[in-house]
């Protein structure tokens, strides 16, 4: 195979996953172990999503949190702001929060068990102004019933190009997880290298 050969493979996969892999998308497993010594959070308490935007609502982001689980908890009562879809209530395990404005949130008061998971996903338009000002902000807050200031347990920021800065506390694990189209995207960028190898090996 030439170099021609190779650059030319090179500049055709660099289009196609420029056109098939979403860069506004990220998706997350999450896990917070709720009875660890740290936060002690055994018994009633109170949860809140939260999603913060930066200096304009203009900032879209949406999260789409799905496959919820208590572990051995259960749900209660529900408080939720506009731009929110669902709630973790009557056996459902997903809900999505829209930003229609600076702060929208989900808050319910639960029995907590031995932990709390759950796939958070986010999709988003950088705003792109250039202020560092301009951010987006998801956050799991827990704490006791009524809690007035939360834990924060978790913590995922968006900057004004969309890079992700991502903290939290010792007792929880947030790993990223590939979107089902950068696995189409990747097989099928597999395919086409095959392909054209199969073809230049064959032409030889």
């Amino acid at each position: 195979m030439t170099g021609s050969h190779v650059k030319r493979i090179v500049m055709a996969l660099s289009l196609m996953a420029a056109a098939v892999v979403p860069a506004s998308a990220d998706s997350y497993a999450i896990s917070i172990n709720t009875s660890s010594t740290g936060l002690n959070l055994a018994g009633a308490g109170e949860m809140v999503f939260e999603l913060s935007i930066g200096p304009s609502t203009t900032d879209d982001i949406v999260a789409a949190i799905s496959k919820f689980n208590l572990e051995g908890g259960t749900p209660g009562a529900v408080r939720m702001s506009q731009g929110v879809t669902g709630s973790f209530t009557g056996g459902s395990t997903s809900l999505t929060i829209e930003n229609l404005y600076q702060t929208s949130f989900y808050d319910q008061f639960v029995t907590f068990g031995k932990a709390l998971s759950l796939d958070a996903g986010f999709t988003f338009t950088p705003p792109n102004t250039g202020r560092p000002d301009a951010t987006s902000d998801f956050r799991i807050l827990l704490g006791p019933p009524m809690f007035t200031t939360g834990i924060d347990a978790v913590d995922i920021t968006y900057d004004a190009k969309g890079v992700p800065t991502i903290t939290h506390v010792d007792a929880a694990t947030v790993t990223p997880t590939p979107e089902p189209g950068w696995l189409a995207a990747a097989g099928l960028l597999l395919l086409v290298v095959l392909f054209r190898l199969r073809r230049l090996n064959a032409a030889r």
